[in-house]
């Protein structure tokens, strides 16, 4: 799943803690959102990748689901808690 335009081959898988706030229009959100959405489909893992970098994530059944409106901001955030069994490859 892409969060950007700029599609590379050489991408640095990223490990540990990373952070990145990306600003996108209705239309790359709704196709990044629905890609998001096929890969929880097939299962418990995700893929994320810009130009430059990927994080691929095996995450446990429950996600934690946060939804906030305050004024004229809403806020929706989704927490994928790492899967902790014994396989941790993503497909």
């Amino acid at each position: 799943m892409e969060v950007d335009q700029n599609k590379n081959e050489e991408r640095k898988v990223v490990e540990g803690n990373f952070s990145q706030e990306i600003y996108i229009d209705r239309e790359e959100l709704a196709e990044f959102l629905s890609d998001l959405v096929e890969e929880i489909k097939k299962g418990n893992s995700i893929n994320i990748k810009a130009s430059d970098w990927e994080i691929p994530f095996k995450f446990r059944d429950k996600v934690e689901l946060e939804i906030e409106h305050e004024g004229d901001e809403l806020e929706i955030e989704m927490e994928f808690k790492k899967d902790k069994s014994g396989d941790l490859s993503v497909e």
